[in-house]
Formats: structure tokens, C-alpha cells, sequence
């Protein structure tokens, strides 16, 4: 398994499954959907870092389909950004 370090933002997450969620980052070498395993469990250390519109450095392990969300640290925050899109 080849894992990647990437800058970015998290734009968009839709639910999947019981406990997972697909993200959906924006980073400097373009869009990347990841899966993050676990992360709607209440004891979960990636919940409230994978919100739309945190500024992210991550660690990502390249997958068939999709890649899988390993690490996650906040570079900034914009809760401005998650209520006003445009």
C-alpha cells in the first residue's frame, strides 16, 4: 500500500455506510475523494477535522477506487465558509 502526504481542503462529505464517509478534498494536484473510516463514531479523532471548509494537511494510502484517510491535522479553519458558500 503507497501512502501520500496532501495539502487541501475539504469541500464535500456524504455519508456512507453505518460508520464511514466519503470526503471529497481539494488539493493542489486537483480533486481527490477518500474514504474516512469510522469517523461518524462518537469516539472518532477525525470527526470534527474532516468538516467542510478546514484547511488540511493529510496522509492518504492509495486505494482501487477510492483512497483511505490515515491522518489528518487542521492547518486553519473557516466556519464562515460552511455557511456561506459563494
Amino acid at each position: 500500500m503507497k501512502s501520500y502526504k496532501a495539502q487541501g481542503i475539504a469541500v464535500r462529505s456524504v455519508k456512507l455506510r453505518e460508520a464511514d464517509k466519503i470526503i471529497t478534498f481539494l488539493t493542489t494536484g486537483g480533486k481527490v475523494q477518500a474514504i474516512a473510516k469510522g469517523v461518524r463514531r462518537i469516539n472518532s479523532r477525525f470527526s470534527g477535522r474532516l468538516e467542510p471548509g478546514n484547511d488540511l494537511d493529510l496522509v492518504l494510502v492509495k486505494g482501487r477506487s477510492l483512497d483511505t484517510v490515515t491522518q489528518v491535522q487542521i492547518k486553519k479553519v473557516r466556519p464562515w465558509l460552511r455557511t456561506d458558500l459563494e
